[in-house]
């Protein structure tokens, strides 16, 4: 059971990674991959926008970058592929019904849809992730030596 272990930081601040690949643990990598995400916070949900994009380098071999980045698409990819087959089951599914709340039943049957994907997502952690808020950036490692390296690196209590 690969969960990620991790550390947050002010979004204002620089940080330092372990030199070390994020992906194998190999010494000395000599490349970096660029990982971005966008900030959620409650307007996400409200106005349906994320907010501003967040860039970090993270080093890592040639080919585990390669591999990193592929999977980190596929990942996303497959995460609307999975909410759009719940949706579109959700509808299905009530398209004759009559009574109240059928949103909240569509939505309800969406969910529970998709939530073996999330969960297969959950258990199955990728070897960094980043979650950008307004002020902060939760940055999410599988292995937590590496966690722990790059939280005394940058100063922060893990």
């Amino acid at each position: 059971m690969a969960m990620c272990h991790s550390v947050t930081r002010r979004k204002a601040t620089s940080c330092v990674f372990p030199d070390r690949c994020v992906v194998c643990g190999r010494e000395h990598p000599g490349n970096a991959v660029r990982v971005s995400s966008k900030a959620t916070g409650w307007y996400t949900i409200v106005f349906w926008m994320a907010g501003s994009k967040f860039t970090v380098d993270v080093p890592a071999c040639q080919v585990c970058g390669r591999a990193f980045l592929r999977q980190r698409r596929l990942r996303m990819v497959a995460t609307w592929a999975a909410t759009l087959v719940g949706v579109l089951l959700a509808l299905r599914v009530l398209r004759h019904y009559e009574g109240s709340g059928k949103s909240w039943l569509a939505m309800g049957l969406a969910l529970l849809a998709i939530s073996p994907w999330f969960l297969w997502q959950m258990f199955s952690a990728p070897a960094f992730d980043l979650t950008v808020g307004d002020k902060k950036v939760d940055y999410e490692f599988r292995d937590q030596v590496y966690a722990s390296e790059f939280a005394e690196l940058n100063g922060e209590a893990q």
